[in-house]
């Protein structure tokens, strides 16, 4: 039995190093000004945070403004006009995006196995957590070590995610998903390998407690009660309390277990806790968790694509996630899917040529056996869909 009582905010002290290379401002002699957003640059910071009328952070002080247009449009949404800045920076560094080709079939079977053959293997080693067997650390170590050679194979991560969904949509798979996006938000955020493998353990470990959660409530068609939701919810306490004594897993996986489920506006669980309260690790894996939630087929609906997906999360989650981190996602995970081959809501079938950054979801299609390009952002093809991924 776990007991909720047994865990306070306080066994969970915040460490506020600006782990992973967040953009944030080091010049703090910037003179600030008001400004419209439609006279927002890039590169400028944000002098003052940005709230919605509610009081919910939408954007943090010191945020680095990479994308003026995504800005611009997020804030407009909220009948947010006027934003004070700090002056631009004066020197511009590129960011260079180096995308993989699009995923061929052949490829993306034999990955499938070799991803498959390691995840059966750690499975094993999680069961035994789950069963209360004893398990040695070498075993374990050896097999994440494995799984993560993997991760660091030269695959389009989120073109792949989507192959895997198909094959087995499962809690490990969702774990091994939410795990290789974890991977590759810390690799955009320059952590240290070690932190890498620290949260794609830990992203590996999220779900592990809902063993324990009837099957009858993971799987309903229905709307949950409001007391079945409570009873999903304890899943991350069960989670917690399953590697909780297991000493060689750090405090920092453990604790990204048990709090991955926190949103900045404290509207999350268990705690309620709200802002940089919330460690690093969690931040990054709530991202990656809701994304391949909606992302994946559910009992109660169908999965999203990515672009839906997209979609959702810039509109119904900001103020909830870490907005530097999910600004940093929505901005590099477009280009993952230039080259993909798509089937729209009208019958076409065509490949995403290109993605607009003021409206990453209405990519340009180039359609099959059509000489025109397909606008998905024009005013004349607003009713059309991307309806599947091929």
């Amino acid at each position: 039995m776990h007991s909720e009582a047994n865990i306070s905010l306080k066994d969970f002290p915040v460490n506020n190093t600006n782990k992973g290379g967040m953009p944030v401002s080091t010049n703090e002699s910037l003179p600030i000004d008001e400004v419209h957003i439609s006279d927002v640059k890039e590169n400028m910071i944000v002098g003052r945070e940005i709230t919605n009328d509610r009081g919910v952070v939408l954007v943090p002080k010191e945020f680095v403004i990479r994308n003026p247009e995504r800005f611009q449009s997020m804030l407009a949404q909220y009948n947010v006009f006027d934003v004070v800045i700090e002056i631009p920076k004066e020197e511009k560094v590129p960011e260079i995006v180096v995308v993989e080709p699009s995923v061929n079939s052949l490829k993306v079977k034999k990955f499938v196995e070799k991803f498959d053959k390691k995840r059966e293997g750690l499975k094993n080693e999680f069961e035994k957590i789950i069963k209360g067997e004893g398990i040695q650390e070498k075993d374990l170590v050896n097999k994440i070590e494995e799984t993560l050679e993997v991760f660091k194979e030269d695959m389009n991560i989120f073109q792949l995610t989507q192959k895997i969904k198909d094959l087995d949509d499962i809690t490990y798979a969702h774990a091994h998903n939410v795990a290789l996006i974890s991977y590759s938000i810390g690799k955009w955020l320059d952590l240290k390998q070690q932190d890498l493998n620290d949260l794609s353990l830990a992203a590996l470990l999220i779900d592990i407690g809902k063993i324990q959660i009837p099957q009858t409530l993971l799987n309903k068609k229905e709307q949950l009660t409001n007391d079945e939701w409570l009873e999903l919810q304890k899943h991350v306490i069960l989670s917690y309390d399953l590697i909780k004594n297991y000493t060689f897993i750090s405090f920092e996986i453990k604790q990204a277990v048990l709090l991955h489920h926190e949103k900045i506006d404290g509207s999350g669980y268990p705690m309620g806790i709200k802002g940089d309260k919330i460690p690093l690790f969690a931040r990054i894996i709530a991202i990656a968790d809701i994304y391949s939630a909606l992302t994946a087929k559910r009992p109660y609906r169908d999965k999203k694509t990515p672009f839906e997906a997209i979609k959702i999360m810039e509109t119904q989650f900001m103020g909830k996630l870490d907005t530097n981190i999910l600004y940093l996602f929505l901005n590099r995970i477009g280009d993952y899917f230039v080259g993909q081959k798509v089937k729209l809501s009208n019958g076409q079938i065509g490949e995403i040529l290109f993605i607009p950054k003021r409206n990453i979801y209405r990519p340009i299609i180039k359609l099959e056996n059509v000489d025109p390009l397909m606008d998905l952002t024009a005013d004349a093809n607003k009713a059309i869909e991307i309806e599947e991924f091929i």
